[in-house]
């Protein structure tokens, strides 16, 4: 087994960006569309540091979240709402093509709405969200740290 690579850089925002716009490109070459499911935090606004790359197929783009917090999207806790901010607003992903919970479901009943988010990504064809062992199968799944070292929230409200 080969030993992993290490790379340091300097600009990390920058190569995130390179490296997803890199992704993208062979998803997009290979299948005609890009999934990715995105954390909150740092590595949204890593992500909207792409908004100025040339080349990038934004209408061939179909977005989810990882995680989402028990929030509307208008609250500070929000990662959809930090994603819009930073990212989503400067782009020009098509709005049926980005997948968020939905916020007021998610106030009245956070199990219905995990079931109908859920629900709503399986009813995206294969084309944009294939399927592996009949679960869906992103081309990218971007996770963060926290400032304790955890890739996900825990808890939370």
């Amino acid at each position: 087994m080969a030993a992993p690579k290490h790379e340091v850089v300097d600009d990390v925002a920058s190569r995130v960006a390179t490296l997803v716009s890199q992704l993208a490109n062979d998803a997009i070459s290979k299948r005609g569309s890009f999934s990715i499911a995105i954390a909150g935090g740092s590595l949204v606004k890593m992500l909207g540091s792409m908004k100025a790359m040339p080349g990038v197929e934004w209408n061939k783009w179909v977005v989810a979240w990882v995680d989402e917090r028990c929030v509307p999207h208008s609250d500070p806790e929000s990662n959809y709402g930090g994603a819009w901010n930073a990212w989503l607003s400067m782009v020009p992903i098509p709005p049926d093509q980005i997948y968020s919970i939905d916020e007021q479901a998610v106030l009245e009943s956070p199990d219905a709405a995990a079931r109908n988010y859920e629900a709503r990504l399986r009813e995206l064809p294969i084309s944009a969200l294939p399927r592996e062992n009949d679960l869906p199968r992103f081309d990218l799944l971007l996770l963060g740290f926290g400032p304790d070292g955890n890739s996900r929230r825990h808890g939370g409200r």
